[in-house]
């Protein structure tokens, strides 16, 4: 009787992570002047903002004291700015995860925010680079005549 319990309460603790097909981590990347990564709604309004392609959006669990890093997943935004990666059940461990996001275009963010629940979306904002163009070499003044 015991372990048919211990069972049913595994099963229990289990349930909420979606059975085989494990979880599914989506959001946006938009432009901001203060690079971060936050938990929103999916009604967030902020969702709903011109985003950027072709950034590249890496999550990670670990990487404290005893722990070692484990990549869960990774995705390119769509050139709306939307991002969308779909996390095994055996990658998932409980707690925060830690959200990085780079590409030439953008300042690189790290940020650690906590799993996205159902309903909720991941808000990327990051702060563009300003790209100045190399200066054309200028040939020097031609000397008149004496």
């Amino acid at each position: 009787m015991r372990a048919r319990t211990a069972i049913f309460a595994m099963l229990a603790l289990l349930a909420p992570l979606g059975g085989c097909t494990g979880m599914v981590i989506k959001g946006k990347v938009i432009p901001g002047e203060l690079g971060r990564v936050v938990r929103v709604s999916d009604s967030d309004d902020r969702l709903e903002a011109d985003g950027l392609g072709e950034i590249t959006v890496v999550v990670s669990q670990g990487g404290t004291p005893g722990r070692s890093v484990a990549e869960l997943g990774k995705a390119v935004s769509k050139p709306d700015g939307s991002f969308r990666m779909d996390i095994p059940n055996e990658k998932l461990r409980s707690g925060r995860i830690r959200v990085h996001v780079e590409a030439e275009s953008v300042f690189r963010v790290q940020n650690m925010v906590d799993f996205p629940r159902e309903g909720e979306s991941l808000l990327v904002q990051v702060i563009r680079r300003v790209v100045t163009p190399e200066p054309e070499a200028q040939d020097a003044p031609e000397k008149e005549p004496e």
